[in-house]
């Protein structure tokens, strides 16, 4: 089979950089403020920012984030897109996003974007177009109950893709715990002998 060339680090890293985190929540408007001043002043050099967790449930919800984090106090236009959400069905858990630094990326360069309320919001995808060629990047929410997380599994991977790509990104919360209960907060200090196990 064919495969695409290795890809130089160096040249990787300066032309994309990726950052994930797993948020508990964006309802809080204060959080959010906190969120966008960090993500702006601490990492300007990332180009995309893959959010897990996000509780959105709603598209109004959606498109504030969207606004405040793009830095719109108006009507957002989709040609000021400067990211992308999937709707959970709770707004206590699940829901994805991919927030775009348009400092760093040039929108222009998008080729398709996906995004799905299966599963709680379970991934956010982009198709980018790159120097180095093609890149998919996905934002990742699997639920902690092992059959939806194996469906969800299933589902993310097991169809092929709406648009071709040479390179994957993945980042997020795939809730991969032997035991429900050791999705937690505060898993070390419940689970002290089983910390190193979760990595």
């Amino acid at each position: 089979t064919l495969r695409p060339p290795p890809v130089p680090h160096l040249a990787v890293s300066d032309l994309l950089q990726v950052i994930s985190g797993q948020l508990q929540g964006l309802h809080d408007p204060s959080k959010r403020r906190k969120l966008w001043h960090l993500l702006r002043s601490e990492h300007a050099d990332v180009s995309f920012f893959l959010l897990s967790e996000t509780h959105c449930d709603s598209e109004s919800k959606a498109n504030e984030w969207l606004k405040e984090w793009g830095g719109f106090s108006s009507q957002l236009h989709p040609s000021d897109a400067c990211g992308w959400f999937s709707l959970s069905s709770s707004p206590n858990t699940g829901g994805t996003a991919i927030l775009v630094n348009k400092k760093k990326f040039d929108l222009s360069r998008v080729l398709h974007t996906h995004t799905t309320s299966a599963h709680n919001g379970a991934w956010t995808s982009v198709w980018i177009q790159t120097e180095l060629g093609k890149w998919r990047v996905d934002s990742v929410y699997l639920p902690a109950q092992p059959l939806l997380r194996k469906a969800a599994i299933l589902e993310f991977f097991g169809h092929p893709s709406p648009f071709p790509f040479d390179y994957r990104i993945m980042g997020g919360d795939w809730n991969c715990v032997e035991l429900i209960s050791r999705d937690t907060e505060n898993v070390a200090a419940s689970y002290p002998n089983h910390h190193g196990a979760l990595l």
